[in-house]
């Protein structure tokens, strides 16, 4: 069902054999298309997405609306004003920092397109409400060229409400024009959960119906075996080394691990029974990738370590019930990128461990929103300066937008004793009111 950038979704209607209804249908139809079209909103948030924080130029307006131009189907194309809210944002399940600018934040919203900051939050403005796709999954930044980016689109997560994407758009120019990806403009992309990109033009895509790879800039794409897949063969998470790409590691109810950039995989072992976990998230230790954690939504929704680039897991533990039988859908896991046996994991609300995963510290909590992150944590990055003492910001996107802290290692020390709980040193990144 196509969608416009204000929202607006049309219904061709049922099928009829008269053929003048069917004209006259065929005219309502192609009325509610140019009107879908026309209506922009000048300021303020897109649907499901992040607050904007300011009004369209004249400029911007250019070519897609002359000054002579009359109403269509009644509307007005000059005569929106935005009335708000302005403090509220959609769920954002990616997160992208320019690795030249700390300030410069890209986050993608599952229904309102690309946003960008270039001040850490204090303001949004979307990149482009008129993407061939606004559901965006994942973005990634190309290492050594970074005014290229690639981003994800369609949102499934074993959802009702499912979003379908239109395959992986790509930017030449950081992130400012948009386009899709002719490799993926086909039915395997139409919900990319996740990307991966290596330096080369290696490019891995974790989708419903399997996992693909690139190596040369998306230009073409191959699906790639995973052995012992799953009733499930969807891909859900995947990343590569950070250090050396050519090892890589992909899950969805089990975990991969690939020594040839993604080429070839090998079941990991140490991991819970595939028909009693839903998703498992994955991640690399940056300091130390011969380690890589796992964060399970299993019968006992467990985080697991290995010493091994993921070959082989053992179990750490989990705070109690944190993913709380919803974590096919909010399942969030990162590691210190100075500390190995420092990370956070996310699912209604966040977790921080010290030591590796055996004992846990509640670090947020969603009734206190918006003081502490609200429920449901998708997607943790660090800004590319981290360095663990001078800089410690931190960046998270869940069901209500972004949330930052710029100290990670004291976030939510007030425990339940804060006013309100667990809402010391977090910061929320959607735009505040003006009025």
């Amino acid at each position: 069902m196509p969608t416009g950038s204000n929202g607006i979704h049309l219904h061709a209607g049922a099928i009829v054999t008269n053929s003048a209804r069917f004209l006259i249908s065929s005219a309502l139809i192609l009325i509610l298309l140019l009107a879908a079209a026309t209506v922009v909103t000048t300021e303020g948030p897109g649907p499901d997405g992040l607050a904007a924080g300011g009004q369209l130029s004249d400029t911007d307006t250019i070519g897609l609306y002359p000054e002579n131009a009359g109403p269509v189907a009644g509307i007005t194309p000059g005569g929106w004003e935005w009335l708000g809210p302005g403090n509220i944002g959609g769920r954002v399940r990616s997160l992208a920092i320019d690795p030249n600018n700390s300030a410069v934040w890209f986050a993608g919203s599952v229904g309102g397109g690309i946003w960008k900051t270039t001040n850490s939050g204090a303001s949004w403005q979307p990149v482009d409400d008129f993407l061939p796709n606004l559901a965006i999954t994942s973005i990634v930044i190309q290492p050594e060229a970074t005014s290229v980016m690639y981003a994800g689109t369609g949102e499934d997560f074993y959802t009702r409400h499912s979003i379908r994407g239109a395959g992986i758009l790509k930017s030449v120019d950081g992130g400012t024009t948009w386009a899709q990806l002719a490799s993926t403009n086909n039915g395997d992309f139409s919900y990319v959960n996740r990307l991966a990109i290596a330096p080369r033009g290696r490019l891995l895509a974790a989708t419903n119906t399997g996992l693909f790879r690139s190596s040369d800039n998306g230009a073409s794409f191959s699906k790639v075996y995973l052995p012992g897949e799953w009733y499930r063969s969807a891909a859900i998470d995947v990343s590569f080394d950070p250090v050396d790409p050519t090892n890589a590691i992909a899950s969805n109810q089990g975990v991969w691990f690939s020594r040839d950039s993604g080429a070839t995989w090998t079941l990991s072992s140490g991991l819970p029974d595939p028909s009693g976990t839903s998703r498992i998230e994955i991640a690399y230790a940056r300091s130390n990738p011969a380690i890589v954690y796992a964060a399970a939504d299993s019968l006992t929704s467990m985080v697991y370590r290995s010493n091994d680039g993921g070959a082989t897991f053992t179990a750490a533990n989990a705070p109690r019930y944190y993913l709380n039988s919803n974590g096919h859908y909010a399942n969030a896991l990162w590691v210190d990128p100075t500390n190995a046996d420092s990370l956070i994991v996310g699912g209604r609300g966040l977790w921080k461990s010290a030591d590796a995963g055996w004992t846990w510290t509640q670090i947020s909590m969603w009734t206190s929103a918006p003081q502490s992150p609200p429920s449901d944590q998708h997607v943790i990055v660090e800004v590319p300066d981290f360095d663990g003492t001078t800089n410690t910001t931190v960046v998270f996107g869940n069901s209500s937008g972004v949330y930052a802290t710029d100290n990670v290692y004291t976030v939510g020390s007030d425990g339940s004793s804060g006013n309100p709980p667990y809402s010391f040193g977090w910061s929320n990144r959607n735009k505040q009111p003006t009025a």
